[in-house]
């Protein structure tokens, strides 16, 4: 079993280099390897203790490849489900043979016995990471998807806005069309004046779409 310090030093050293701490790279600095299941723990507790929580920027990825790593995520993650259960049959069609044969003793058996253990806990660590990362994945995407709908909304809001003057959100809101109404719900928000008043304020702090007069609380048009 790795010990902590070994994985501490192996990760802070990858990430002085630019590295990200995967269990394979970390594995491979360890004097002695080790499992999958302790070097992930392990791993999760230098994240901690580092407070390294690496996140993609949404504008640096694009949408499609987040579907594709989505897509992939619960790809790998079925496949991982089947190679434990073939490798399963295999150890199981192994020890069947055995015992006709009467070739190995006990010894033999039970060593086989704790591979086969071995093999069950690796393949139930993939499937927890693979699972974790699939979390992510769609967690991300779905706030990526959820963006671009409330930048299609600021720009309908941009176009009902007249070119001189200003309005209250509260005259914009009955403009807006039914379709984008309802694509609210789909991120789990609501497109009432309260939300659409948030997000207007928040486009016209970061001078984006509007600009805020606070006399009646109304908003212009930025060209």
């Amino acid at each position: 079993m790795p010990d902590r310090d070994e994985v501490f030093k192996a990760a802070d050293k990858l990430r002085s280099e630019g590295k990200d701490p995967s269990y394979r790279l970390v594995r491979d600095l360890l004097p002695n390897g080790g499992s999958p299941g302790p070097i992930l723990r392990l791993l999760d507790e230098w994240k901690e203790a580092r407070r390294y929580h690496p996140k993609l920027e949404v504008k640096d990825v694009p949408n499609a490849l987040m579907e594709h790593l989505a897509t992939y995520g619960k790809a790998a993650w079925k496949m991982a489900q089947e190679r434990a259960l073939i490798e399963l049959r295999r150890e199981r069609e192994g020890y069947e043979e055995i015992r006709r044969l009467d070739l190995l003793d006990r010894e033999t058996l039970l060593g086989l016995l704790d591979g086969t253990r071995a093999l069950l806990e690796t393949a139930e660590d993939d499937i927890d990471a693979l699972k974790a990362r699939l979390e992510k994945a769609e967690d991300h995407l779905a706030r990526v998807r959820a963006e671009r709908y409330w930048d299609q909304v600021m720009a309908e809001v941009h176009a009902i806005l007249p070119a001189e003057g200003a309005m209250k959100p509260r005259d914009v809101l009955p403009r807006l069309s039914e379709a984008t109404i309802r694509g609210a719900l789909l991120h789990k928000e609501e497109l009432d004046l309260r939300t659409l008043k948030k997000k207007m304020k928040g486009r016209s702090d970061q001078q984006n779409y509007f600009a805020f007069i606070p006399d009646g609380y109304r908003f212009a048009r930025i060209a």
